[in-house]
């Protein structure tokens, strides 16, 4: 079974709040409609892994168009989707937050590729989720893919995350 590594939060949400909804107002509109909704994708997200398993979210997010060059609005997107991650009352893990930054680009007509890879260190198997753009990691640092084994091509449809 695979474990997903949880983010460590850094501040209390409630001392972050006036410092997060002073940089919420100081985003352009187009930029507070990605935060949004980014929001309600790390909601919905979670759930949908759950109740229908990584492979129908899979066949769904891979449905949608993503032939368009990245650009730097693929960056920006990785950047608004993390801050609002890291805003939420809970964690996510990496995966949900690569599956959701992973169908928001699509739905832009972004290319965009989940790479999900994983290791082993000392007695540990440890998995690790990432979104690639034109070669590019957007939501972790480049040096991902020298940690990670990268899984090629889908993985099978019986996998469930927990």
């Amino acid at each position: 079974m695979v474990y997903w590594k949880r983010q460590p939060r850094k501040k209390h949400p409630a001392v972050q709040s006036m410092n997060s909804r002073q940089r919420f107002r100081r985003l352009s509109p187009a930029e507070r409609r990605v935060a949004i909704e980014a929001a309600f994708l790390l909601i919905r997200v979670p759930i949908a892994l759950r109740l229908r398993g990584y492979a129908a979210l899979r066949d769904r997010i891979e449905r949608a168009a993503g032939t368009r060059p990245a650009g730097a609005g693929a960056a920006r997107i990785a950047q608004l989707l993390q801050g609002v991650a890291r805003r939420l009352p809970y964690q996510t893990t990496c995966l949900e937050q690569s599956v959701a930054l992973h169908w928001m680009l699509r739905r832009r007509g972004i290319a965009a590729e989940l790479c999900i890879g994983a290791r082993k260190q000392e007695d540990a198997f440890e998995a690790h989720a990432w979104v690639e753009c034109a070669g590019d990691v957007l939501n972790d640092d480049p040096g991902v893919r020298q940690r990670y084994a990268v899984f090629d091509g889908p993985l099978p449809a019986r996998v469930r995350f927990s």
